[in-house]
């Protein structure tokens, strides 16, 4: 039996991409890099402390890799 490897999947790796935080939602934040504006799911981004304050702000967040491709932010 092969591995996920040998089929052609890879560990999905983080990222961290600077961002600044435009609106957020129970389970969502929308950001924007500048170039690219998107919604990122809340239970995507890892080691982050949420905190109202952070609206219109810039911060690091750190998501899998394939989302950030997926959403131009890669």
């Amino acid at each position: 039996m092969k591995t996920q490897f040998e089929r052609g999947h890879r560990r999905d790796e983080d990222v961290d991409i600077d961002v600044r935080i435009v609106h957020e939602t129970e389970f969502a934040i929308l950001v924007n890099d500048g170039d690219t504006e998107d919604w990122i799911a809340k239970s995507l981004v890892k080691n982050f402390d949420w905190d109202p304050d952070y609206i219109g702000k810039d911060v690091t967040i750190t998501i899998p890799e394939r989302v950030a491709i997926k959403k131009g932010f890669v």
